[in-house]
């Protein structure tokens, strides 16, 4: 069982590891300099605390590429913390109490849409392409996106992963595939023709989520 501390810290790893990847998109990990770490580290307007935690994960990264004998040595044995006296305010996560404020007063499903990103830290688009012989006892298999219309599939078996089904998105993940389940469809969120959404940006257009419960 996971515990709200579990969730939240989860849900901010996730976070900072996507702004990592995101920032050294396409770029070999072999071929990432510790200038270009230095650098990247320096581009932070936030708090010494904040940086450090994203160090902490940018090294974790490095350590699972030795442990898989990818690289001989992690280049953050040269990275220090930088030093700043100023402290600058960020715009963080949602907190536990703001994601529970937010699930309770949103329509379905798109509540369930958002409980599904907010405690898994999945992308719009692997949400989309979540079906429902995805959901697991424990965890979601993540092995889809969908985009624009396209479902994208990994080339590989490796590149399937799966993330924690945490006891706070249960209720959630149980409501939407009875829901899809009663529209007699594979896939967890629909549209009326029972096929997979065209994306994740139809909730921001003029036929939303909650317009087809």
């Amino acid at each position: 069982m996971f515990s709200k501390e579990d969730l939240a810290t989860y849900g901010e790893i996730s976070r900072r590891v996507k702004i990592i990847g995101t920032a050294f998109k396409g770029k070999d990990i072999r071929e990432i300099k510790v200038s270009e770490i230095r650098l990247w580290v320096a581009s932070f307007s936030i708090t010494p605390k904040t940086v450090s935690a994203y160090m902490t994960n940018f090294r974790g990264i490095f350590d699972i590429a030795i442990e898989e004998e990818v690289l001989n040595k992690n280049p953050f044995i040269h990275i220090r913390k930088p030093k700043s006296k100023e402290l600058h305010y960020e715009i963080g996560p949602f907190g536990i109490e703001e994601v529970e404020l937010i699930l309770k007063h949103a329509p379905n499903p798109l509540k369930n849409y958002l409980a599904i990103s907010f405690y898994t830290g999945m992308r719009s688009g692997e949400v989309v392409g979540l079906q429902i012989k995805d959901i697991r006892q424990e965890e979601i298999e993540v092995g889809k996106s969908i985009s624009k219309g396209i479902c994208k599939t990994p080339k590989t078996i490796k590149s399937i992963s799966s993330v924690p089904l945490f006891d706070a998105l249960k209720p959630y993940i149980q409501d939407q595939v009875a829901i899809a389940k009663k529209k007699k469809t594979i896939w967890l969120f629909s549209n009326g023709d029972e096929e997979h959404l065209y994306g994740a940006d139809i909730i921001r257009g003029k036929k939303t989520l909650w317009s087809m419960a």
